[in-house]
């Protein structure tokens, strides 16, 4: 399996699942910002790849780790019930997810890390989530 392929899946499922919880900033698309609502921003990192087995040409798995983040800014001075509500809807959307058609595997479980300060005028959470893929080479 490409990245490409690799990173539509990826963007797919959370589309379909977040539904309309908030806006969406997608990866090199243009976004602006609502001025008075709650949006996510949605990322995928390629953070390793290395070959687990050993056996013939074309018969060697190579494992491919990554994790996907979901930036989560809700509004200042509101507390952080609202950010951990998202931070639960999107733990959800990846928890345990395996797509047979990819081979795209969710095995830790994601987790939640609150981001000390504030950027600019929003409350801001990030929801990690590792994943991993085999190709054959």
């Amino acid at each position: 399996m490409t990245y490409e392929a690799a990173h539509s899946a990826l963007r797919a499922r959370f589309e379909t699942q977040w539904a309309s919880a908030t806006d969406i900033a997608w990866p090199n698309v243009e976004f602006t910002p609502p001025d008075d609502d709650d949006w996510v921003r949605f990322v995928i990192s390629d953070t390793g790849a290395f070959q687990a087995s050993m056996g013939d040409p074309g018969n060697n798995i190579h494992r491919h780790t990554g994790v996907v983040t979901i930036m989560i800014f809700t509004r200042l001075g509101l507390g952080d019930e609202a950010g951990l509500e998202y931070a639960d809807l999107a733990t959800a959307i990846f928890r345990g997810w395996e797509d047979a058609a990819t081979g795209l595997r969710f095995r830790e479980p994601p987790f939640v890390r609150q981001v000390p300060g504030q950027a600019h005028k929003w409350y801001h959470i990030n929801v990690l989530c590792p994943y991993e893929r085999d190709s054959l080479l």
